[in-house]
This record gives structure tokens, sequence and C-alpha cells, in this order.
């Protein structure tokens, strides 16, 4: 490789890796599932949008919002595919499925966030 394009690997990799992140702003951390920014017409917040029909939900987040301020280890949270428990820290996938209820929390465990998707 010559000695003239040497100084530029630094920049071309700054770029490279700059081209694989995200622009939204989310204060959230990079690997926390975000709720849709808008809901669809006749969608209730907290619901996660979708074909909702008016008063319906379609996660179980309503139920759930209570446990906000709460420690999650002195809760017992049923196990199951529609229930997703993390911290604010965790990996988890950005995949959006409004059946789903999220409970995030700190590191500390105390619940922060209660959405559907």
């Amino acid at each position: 490789m010559s000695v003239v394009f040497r100084p530029l690997l630094p920049v071309l990799g700054a770029l490279a890796l700059t081209a694989c992140t995200s622009t939204a702003p989310d204060d959230r951390g990079p690997d926390v599932a975000a709720p849709p920014a808008s809901l669809p017409s006749g969608a209730e917040a907290g619901t996660g949008g979708g074909e909702a029909v008016p008063g319906t939900e379609l996660c179980d987040a309503s139920r759930y919002v209570s446990l906000v301020g709460q420690n999650i280890s002195v809760v017992d949270l049923p196990t199951g595919p529609r229930l997703r428990v993390f911290s604010v820290n965790d990996i988890v996938t950005r995949d959006y499925i409004p059946q789903r209820t999220n409970i995030q929390h700190r590191e500390d465990g105390v619940v922060v966030e209660v959405y559907c998707g």
C-alpha cells in the first residue's frame, strides 16, 4: 500500500463504522426496541398501534403499568412469548410485535417503562 494512502485508513474506517449506526434519536440506547413514533387512527396509546379496535388492546401493557417505579425482583411475572422483561443495557431485537408487552428496567431493577411491541 502506498505511503500516501496510509494516513487515510483511519478516516475511511471511521466513515465505514458511521454508515452502520442509526441516526434516529433514541434516549433508550441503540439495542432497545422503540415503540412506533405514531399510532394509526383508532389505536390507543400504549396498545402498540396496528389494526386495533377502539377500546381494545393488542398487548397487556396497561396491566403492568403500575410496575413503573417498582423493583422488578419483588414482582412475580408470568413467562411466555408475549412478555419481554429486560434491562436498559440488555441486547434485544428491534422487531415490532404488537401483541408483546415489554417491561424495561434499569440496572438496579427499577422498572422505567412498559409498552407494547
